[in-house]
């Protein structure tokens, strides 16, 4: 769940004190288990924005790999990738806190290391010397305690292929409409799918132009995951979702 967009703001740190409270009404709609766009973590130390998710009733959240500074919007397309070490160690200081707080929290890491290119309109088969940098951030971040990573806006075959190849845990691939299929990013490996760039990258190519858009036309926009065996079976809590993590998406 990209609660920003789906309530109304721009997508970046600092994000007003009524968006944040629509979360927890969102999760006590739904008997699956959800995740939310956490962005860089607004700031916050690692004890407090684990503890505010869990009270939310996020079973899980990504956290993105640009640098954010709060209360600056942030250009997407022009963005500053974090330092992989520094990142590393605050992914890992985010799941201590969810030891701490006995809570089975998802970390899904994102690896922005192909976003700024893909907004920006790259030129495609260019997606692969982007590969081994990304395979080094996601073995840093999963060492870190991260339990998934996202290498958001991945999607040429080659460079896709030989991500999935080499890396050493879940995925979670954005389906854009370049990929073919689901079932095509299932046969790869991948184990979780998200829509949300699809109906974001609209809203970015818009701002790009200078287009207004009103508070009421902006994207909803939704992370959907399945489970190969159950497709409709997640519906007992975040320690289910910890362990539907690794599990095939499927259409």
């Amino acid at each position: 769940m990209c609660a920003p967009a789906a309530l109304g703001y721009e997508d970046h740190e600092g994000p007003p004190r009524r968006r944040r409270s629509q979360r927890p009404r969102i999760s006590r709609c739904l008997d699956v288990p959800v995740t939310v766009d956490a962005e860089a973590g607004y700031g916050m130390e690692s004890a407090a924005l684990v503890a505010a998710l869990r009270d939310a009733g996020a079973a899980g959240c990504n956290l993105k790999g640009t640098e954010y500074w709060p209360g600056i919007p942030h250009d997407h397309a022009a963005g500053t990738l974090c330092n992989p070490t520094r990142h590393a160690e605050w992914l890992r200081s985010v799941r201590q806190a969810a030891k701490e707080n006995d809570h089975p929290f998802v970390i899904n890491a994102r690896l922005d290391n192909f976003l700024s290119p893909f907004i920006a309109g790259a030129e495609p088969e260019t997606q692969r010397k982007l590969v081994p940098e990304a395979l080094e951030r996601a073995s840093a971040y999963l060492e870190a305690g991260a339990d998934c990573v996202y290498p958001i806006a991945l999607w040429e075959p080659d460079a896709l292929g030989r991500f999935m190849s080499d890396v050493r845990g879940p995925v979670n691939i954005s389906r854009v409409r370049q990929v073919r299929s689901v079932a095509d990013l299932a046969a790869l490996g991948v184990s979780r799918v998200s829509w949300a760039l699809t109906s974001s990258s609209s809203r970015w190519r818009t701002s790009r132009t200078g287009s207004a858009r009103s508070r009421n036309e902006r994207p909803l926009c939704v992370h959907r995951a399945w489970r190969a065996s159950n497709p409709c079976g997640l519906r007992t809590g975040a320690s289910d979702a910890r362990r539907a993590i690794p599990a095939t998406v499927r259409a």
